[in-house]
């Protein structure tokens, strides 16, 4: 095991022996978090972040856990889509990421839970990293860029195999299409038809497909409503139906 795999894998250890402990976080420490309370009606759930830690993983007590990994070739944005929901900055200059987490806690039907965000590389050299975060998965959300066709076709021989492979087939997921601000702007050759990628989405057995911008924040939180859902369980958002959200 060479140094860098070393240091993640320590990482992880310190993930899960840390998620198990139950610890109690006074008023002061939840009104400093980098998000306030915020509350998703829908008609089918009550979704909401209510804290965000960028952190390692970090459980409330009576809470429930949840994880979601979010994975696809690099340079899909797939960093970028977690930060937008997070709250944090999007990043100007491109990293890539080997291996993050974040945790949030939101609240489900009135039920709280701590939710892990996990950020895998899309490097086929990080690959021996990056599928020791999908065992216990709850939820993936499969990236792929709407002005990338190539990054469509990853999903479904690269990415669907691969946690086929370690996980099998009981995890859900939902397809992710990214960066829609530059559809418009792009060339039809460019840029992956909603009609293709909702086949693709439907040959692989996601539960959704979401399209969204990180720069924009169009969709972000509908993503990880989907996912959300998803992971516990619950159907998918009706199209129809727009979510309606306050921030306190």
């Amino acid at each position: 095991m060479d140094g860098k795999v070393r240091t993640v894998w320590k990482r992880m250890q310190s993930v899960v022996t840390r998620a198990e402990v139950h610890f109690e976080v006074d008023k002061e420490e939840r009104k400093s978090a980098k998000l306030g309370v915020l509350l998703l009606s829908t008609g089918k759930a009550v979704v909401g972040v209510v804290a965000c830690v960028n952190s390692m993983a970090q459980t409330y007590p009576f809470e429930k856990k949840l994880k979601l990994v979010v994975l696809g070739d690099s340079c899909v944005g797939k960093t970028s889509l977690l930060f937008a929901y997070t709250g944090n900055r999007l990043l100007e200059n491109y990293t890539a990421t080997v291996l993050e987490n974040w945790a949030v806690t939101v609240s489900i039907d009135q039920k709280q839970y701590t939710v892990n965000l996990f950020d895998t590389a899309g490097q086929e050299d990080y690959a021996h990293i990056r599928c020791l975060s999908y065992p216990q998965t709850d939820v993936f959300l499969m990236c792929f860029s709407l002005v990338d066709p190539k990054t469509l076709e990853s999903c479904k021989v690269v990415w669907l195999p691969e946690i086929r492979k370690y996980v099998g087939s009981q995890t859900p997921i939902v397809l992710v299409g990214t960066k829609e601000d530059l559809v418009e702007s792009t060339p039809p050759s460019e840029k992956v038809d909603p009609v293709t990628a909702q086949q693709v989405a439907d040959s692989i057995g996601a539960v959704s497909f979401v399209q969204c911008s990180s720069l924009t924040l169009r969709g972000v939180k509908r993503v990880f409503d989907e996912s959300l859902l998803a992971a516990i369980g619950r159907s998918p958002l009706e199209p129809e139906r727009k979510p309606c959200c306050c921030i306190g």
